[in-house]
């Protein structure tokens, strides 16, 4: 997914950071959720000022995996934070000049997390946003994960 964008992360002078953590095996649509991916990866090159940074970060917790795309800007108002996910919503305006789209991305993310059963959502942290979503990890037995 990453490599995709290289090209724009390029063009912006972006930092890509992968934090992944090893042997993490979810139950989950792989489609769907690369698309859950792509659409916050998507986000976070959008919104993301030139020469700032984007991290992607999947790890441990407990019997779930925490996955999470961070990105450097200022902060979202709170009132729009809980909105966020809502078909159509475009939220503070100043944040959208010279942004494409319709906003409908996040509201598909919301819906295939739903359909998983997925905890997910978006936090101001420090000097950005971050946006995450919880899936169960799939315990493997034995070398092979066979069973």
């Amino acid at each position: 997914m990453v490599i995709k964008y290289k090209l724009l992360t390029q063009q912006k002078s972006l930092r890509v950071l992968l934090e992944l953590d090893d042997d993490l095996v979810v139950n989950a649509d792989y489609q769907r959720v690369s698309e859950v991916l792509t659409n916050l990866f998507e986000n976070a090159v959008k919104y993301t000022s030139k020469r700032a940074e984007i991290k992607v970060r999947a790890s441990r917790q407990d019997e779930m995996c925490r996955v999470s795309v961070f990105n450097t800007c200022r902060p979202i108002d709170e009132k729009d934070l809980e909105n966020l996910f809502i078909s159509f919503y475009r939220g503070d305006a100043s944040r959208q000049r010279d942004k494409e789209g319709y906003g409908l991305g996040l509201a598909i993310v919301k819906s295939i997390l739903d359909m998983h059963g997925a905890q997910y959502g978006a936090q101001n942290i420090d000097d950005g946003v971050e946006f995450w979503f919880m899936l169960p990890i799939v315990q493997l037995d034995g070398p092979g994960g066979g069973g």
